[in-house]
């Protein structure tokens, strides 16, 4: 697999994605629950990883010639280090960005020389098989082993010989912190990779402009229901200005359009599954002590079309007198169940 067959593969690959493009971001929409304008934006990025992937198979220092003559033996002499594939790559991604995510991880595995078996989500396998089409369709036409790039659906519980086979060298998970450190001890002797979430954090200062930070502070925050690592999850605000930022940040939180994500008017729309939905209802039911100052009563309702499978959780008062300064509780991957 030389560099410049792997950076065509993943040429043709790109392309092959960009003529189904519609197709993917739909089938984000209806398999995750994101809200189609955001779906449309994910396909996007996989088409530049995969691109980056590309130009990157051939740029690397696969090689380097290193200067011997610092000491009176090396005068005259010089050394060569070259860089080798390292092995078959597990790469296990969660559900919240299906395609890109997995394109971090398959497409730099390809540029490398690395096999790469991919098990995705089992909340969304079936965007991971359009990607599985577009790379076959790269390898093909680089005249690369179609059987160098796997996608391999599995629940958590049967995922354990992909981590622990003597085969795989490398394991890359994007998920939950439970569960990545749980296969980080399950692969103590290989090199592995974990992005186990964020806690992401925003600073308004008494200077700032509060209606422009209010409306990045709530799309960050409650876009795509807030499920993702690097969504808002900590919101600090200067005391000199707190009560009219709340004001204006709860205005905007409100504005949000909520509903069917297939609408393109729609930020938010469902939780992925009944399990996540019970969660944040536990949040509002349990905040004792501390209001959520939003001016409907709790409901809950299921997403259209989803036979119970996705539900989403509506705005809600608790008891309490001051506001909660934190935005939401965290709903990103990394405090979920275990998703791999």
């Amino acid at each position: 697999m030389t560099p410049l067959a792997r950076g065509k593969a993943l040429e043709v690959a790109a392309h092959a994605l960009e003529k189904r493009a519609d197709e993917a971001a739909r089938r984000i929409c209806e398999e995750a629950g994101k809200p189609i304008t955001l779906a449309r934006a994910e396909v996007d990025r996989a088409l530049a990883t995969l691109r980056a992937s590309a130009e990157e198979a051939t740029r690397a220092p696969w090689g380097e010639v290193v200067p011997m003559e610092s000491a009176p033996q090396g005068i005259g002499r010089r050394a060569q280090l070259r860089r080798f594939p390292r092995g078959v790559v597990a790469a296990i991604t969660p559900f919240n960005f299906p395609l890109n995510l997995a394109c971090h991880k398959v497409a730099p595995a390809i540029a490398c020389g690395c096999p790469v078996v991919l098990k995705p989500s089992e909340r969304t396998p079936l965007i991971a098989h359009v990607l599985g089409d577009a790379i076959a369709e790269g390898l093909e036409a680089a005249s690369l082993p179609l059987d160098s790039s796997h996608v391999v659906p599995a629940l958590p519980q049967d995922s354990s010989p992909l981590v622990e086979s003597a085969r795989v060298a490398v394991v890359s998970f994007t998920g939950g912190a439970q569960t990545g450190w749980k296969l980080r001890e399950k692969a103590a002797r290989k090199q592995v990779l974990l992005e186990l979430g964020g806690d992401a954090a925003a600073i308004v200062w008494s200077d700032a402009d509060l209606a422009h930070a209010a409306r990045k502070c709530a799309n960050s925050a409650f876009a795509y229901a807030g499920q993702s690592c690097i969504s808002l999850q900590r919101l600090l605000v200067h005391a000199s200005v707190y009560e009219r930022f709340k004001e204006a940040f709860l205005a905007e939180t409100r504005a949000l359009r909520t509903g069917d994500p297939r609408d393109p008017a729609v930020v938010s729309g469902p939780l992925i599954d009944d399990a996540a939905a019970d969660r944040v209802e536990s949040w509002i039911e349990g905040r004792a002590g501390a209001s959520i100052p939003c001016p409907t009563a709790a409901s809950r309702s299921r997403a259209p079309g989803e036979r119970g499978r996705a539900t989403r959780s509506r705005p809600s008062r608790s008891r309490g007198s001051s506001w909660s300064r934190r935005t939401r509780e965290r709903t990103s991957t990394r405090d979920r169940p275990p998703a791999s």
